[in-house]
């Protein structure tokens, strides 16, 4: 169509129109009668018929032929319609039920003979006039659809009595007044006098529902002329393959992306040549050199084909259908690739989890074999436990020739470096699990005192913390302590038991917290400068009853042998040194307030 307004365009968009309402008057008696009935029930509220075209027309047929493929009239892949046609065939209807509303410009539309014998009105009156039944779902069609010829009372009962046993199964757990259970169970009781089927309860949807039959051809030819939908076949026509090579073929690609690049309209001439000499004069005019260089080109070479204008056409058709099916091979391809990868990305999730799970194991199990072997550790162990708990240089000459005989152990199972890391872990703790904290504490008794002096000064050292300068946020974070309880918790957890990594382990996990809470109040990370005084803030209100015993006990175990053993990863040296940084500057504070204390003393004397 050259020209959208044009007489003849509105004499073939008038036939669709046509067409449609012959079909459409024709297909309303097999409308299911429940909507039939509605629109009746419509057209007895406003007899000017005026609501019943409101629905059918403005909430059905013109939502449906501007997007159809939304009610499935089309496929999802197929291409859509020009919009400016469909527009103008939904006016066309609304202009054949109301005349006088069709604009000046259109007037001579009513001249059409075509629109003259349009019968719009007689969609509504149809739809308005319905005196038939509304069908049910009644005992003889539930013969058709089920494999079993249940009666529907019995398919009723069955809904009742599955509910009925759910609630006899559940009314014991519910807290209700004992005389409204007894009502409950008394209504209930007529379940076991219910007779059905091998006494079972019948999913009738899932047990005798009719799968419908496949039939043999893909297409049901039927002699009943009422059936008006008829699904075609389509068949996808064979691509043929091309040599990019050959001359004539690089000369559709050539053209090919030239018509991708011209820009065209409905007014456009329809045929190639005609078509080539408007972009010609069209370059002319602007003054586009680039454009009519182009447009001379490509014209230059399709004369030199020697083809006529058809046959150049089904080439370029052939060509793009063969591009079509190469890129969607492409895709089939790489979504191919896709599950591949998210395949073979899954398995080695799996593996990782699996090794992760089983790796503990596996190095224990060499840990007990490697201890079995050499039981004269353990011994020494116990022989010299006195000296290892109170004398740092004598746990660094133990430990130092020990762990190098143990990575030596797992180098000669040809265990990789993380694995021999891991392995000296292990052992590492299993060591201390004979010296445990508590032997530490009445191996150091001289740190006793300074605990109880530390838990008596606990509050004063907190209030003087708190008036201290800090950042906005912190100061925020201060007056909500209660958003920390649950760092608190994981550190007194880590203070009371465990060998020393164990502990380190759960201070690692509070410091986590801290900073998870840090950044859901700022929305940033927390830096060193606000870590440290948080900390600091935590074990204050952890109110630790051994801090002198237990940092030193972690700097005896951990910190002393850091130049000659590796047992801590990055992230664990990080957050041992901010703990020791921060417990040593509560003991400076309580020693401040001591030395005060004794100058006030001297002062009285």
């Amino acid at each position: 169509m050259q020209n959208e307004d044009s007489k003849e365009c509105f004499e073939i968009l008038l036939s669709y129109v046509k067409l449609f309402i012959e079909d459409l008057l024709r297909s309303i008696f097999h409308m299911p009668t429940l909507i039939r009935y509605f629109y009746k029930r419509v057209a007895d509220i406003d007899d000017s018929g005026l609501l019943v075209e409101f629905l059918f027309f403005d909430y059905l047929v013109q939502p449906a032929l501007m997007n159809p493929k939304l009610f499935a009239l089309i496929p999802e892949t197929a291409s859509q319609g020009s919009g400016s046609y469909m527009t103008t065939l939904t006016r066309l209807f609304r202009w054949s039920l109301n005349p006088s509303s069709i604009p000046e410009k259109y007037k001579f539309i009513e001249e059409l003979e075509v629109f003259q014998n349009l019968n719009v009105r007689q969609i509504i009156n149809t739809l308005s006039n319905f005196d038939g039944k509304i069908k049910g779902v009644y005992a003889t069609e539930f013969h058709t659809i089920t494999e079993i010829r249940y009666h529907p009372l019995l398919l009723s009962v069955n809904d009742i009595a599955f509910l009925l046993r759910i609630i006899n199964d559940t009314i014991d757990e519910i807290d209700i007044d004992p005389n409204e259970k007894k009502k409950i169970v008394q209504l209930c009781s007529f379940q076991s006098n219910l007779n059905l089927e091998n006494d079972e309860l019948i999913d009738f949807w899932f047990q005798s529902f009719k799968d419908p039959e496949v039939p043999k051809n893909s297409l049901i030819i039927s002699n009943d002329e009422s059936i008006l939908l008829k699904l075609p076949i389509i068949r996808t026509p064979a691509v043929p393959t091309f040599d990019p090579k050959d001359l004539y073929v690089k000369t559709i690609y050539h053209l090919q992306g030239y018509l991708q690049m011209a820009h065209s309209n409905s007014k456009s001439p329809q045929t190639l040549i005609k078509y080539l000499e408007e972009q010609e004069r069209r370059a002319n005019q602007t003054n586009s050199i680039e454009w009519l260089t182009r447009t001379q080109a490509i014209k230059a070479k399709l004369e030199r084909c020697e083809r006529t204008e058809n046959q150049i056409l089904k080439s370029l058709f052939d060509i793009i259908n063969y591009g079509l099916k190469e890129s969607s091979s492409r895709l089939a391809v790489s979504f191919r690739h896709e599950e591949f990868t998210d395949e073979i990305t899954n398995k080695l999730r799996d593996i990782s989890n699996m090794i992760a799970q089983l790796s503990p194991n596996i190095h224990q199990s060499l840990l007990r074999l490697y201890l079995h072997r050499n039981k004269e550790i353990k011994i020494d162990v116990e022989r010299n436990k006195l000296k290892l708990l109170a004398k740092p240089q004598e746990w660094i000459d133990f430990l130092t020739p020990m762990t190098q005989q143990i990575v030596a152990f797992g180098q000669s199972l040809k265990l990789d470096k993380s694995d021999c890391f891991r392995l000296t872990r292990q052992f590492h703790s299993e060591i201390c699990s004979s010296l445990t904290f508590n032997m530490y504490r009445t191996a150091n008794p001289q740190f006793e005192s300074e605990d109880q002096s530390i838990n008596r000064k606990i509050k004063r050292i907190l209030k003087k913390f708190l008036k201290e300068n800090y950042s906005k946020t912190l100061d925020q974070l201060f007056k909500t302590p209660s958003c920390f309880e649950s760092a608190i918790n994981t550190l007194k957890q880590g203070a009371a038991v465990g060998a020393p990594l164990e502990k380190l382990e759960q201070i690692t996990s509070s410091m986590n917290i801290i900073q998870n809470i840090y950044l859901f109040e700022s929305g940033e990370r927390c830096p060193g400068d606000d870590l440290l005084p948080l900390f600091i803030y935590i074990l204050l209100r952890s109110k630790l009853p051994y801090l002198v015993s237990l940092t030193n006990y972690i700097r005896h175990f951990l910190m002393s042998i850091e130049e000659t053993v590796n047992v801590m990863d990055s992230k664990e040296k990080y957050v041992i040194t901010t703990f020791l940084t921060a417990t040593e500057h509560i003991i400076d504070e309580a020693n401040k307030f001591k030395k005060k204390s004794k100058s006030s003393s001297k002062k009285l004397e």
